[in-house]
């Protein structure tokens, strides 16, 4: 199974004035199925557990 997934910095939030945390790097895993939402309680699940992994480096070429 193959998988695709983005590297980037992520921005800081609105609520954020520092600097910390601002220069690492993140991969995530792109999404490769569609969500579905579960009849009884209406919760949204997916299939794909590759979209719950996100990984933080502390540069862009340790990331790749």
């Amino acid at each position: 199974v193959s998988a695709k997934a983005t590297i980037f910095q992520p921005a800081k939030g609105v609520m954020q004035s520092g600097r910390g945390k601002v220069k690492n790097w993140r991969l995530e895993f792109d999404l490769a199925a569609a969500r579905g939402v579960e009849p009884l309680m209406g919760w949204t699940s997916a299939t794909d557990m590759h979209q719950e992994v996100a990984i933080n480096f502390p540069s862009c070429k340790s990331a790749i």
